[in-house]
C-alpha cells in the first residue's frame, strides 16, 4: 500500500465548508450538501477527486496503477483510523 503524505485541503474546498456553515449554521454532509447531483454538486466532486489525484501522485494507494479522473472514485471522505488522516481515491478492481 502506498503511503499518502497530506497536505492542506484546496483553499476553495475549505471556503465552500465555511460558507455553507454561515449560511446554513451547521456542519455540512458529504452527501447531501456537497456531492449533489445538481451541476454545482457534479464539478465539486470532479474537482475534489482531481485534487486528491494530484496529491496521490495520480497512483492508486491499494494496487499502484495509474488513476485517472473519469476512472476513480473517492473510497472515503471522513478520516479512519488507523491511520488517521487518510483520504485515498482508488481504480475499480473491475
Amino acid at each position: 500500500m502506498k503511503q499518502i503524505n497530506k497536505r492542506s485541503a484546496p483553499q476553495w474546498f475549505e471556503q465552500w465548508k465555511s460558507d455553507f456553515v454561515e449560511v446554513n449554521n451547521r456542519q455540512p454532509h458529504y452527501k447531501a450538501d456537497f456531492a449533489g447531483n445538481d451541476s454545482d454538486g457534479i464539478e465539486r466532486r470532479r474537482m475534489l477527486r482531481e485534487a486528491l489525484i494530484k496529491e496521490q501522485g495520480r497512483i492508486c494507494c491499494y494496487c499502484m496503477r495509474r488513476i485517472y479522473n473519469n476512472s476513480a472514485h473517492i473510497e472515503h471522505f471522513f478520516p479512519c483510523t488507523p491511520p488517521p488522516n487518510m483520504v485515498v481515491v482508488a481504480m475499480p478492481l473491475s
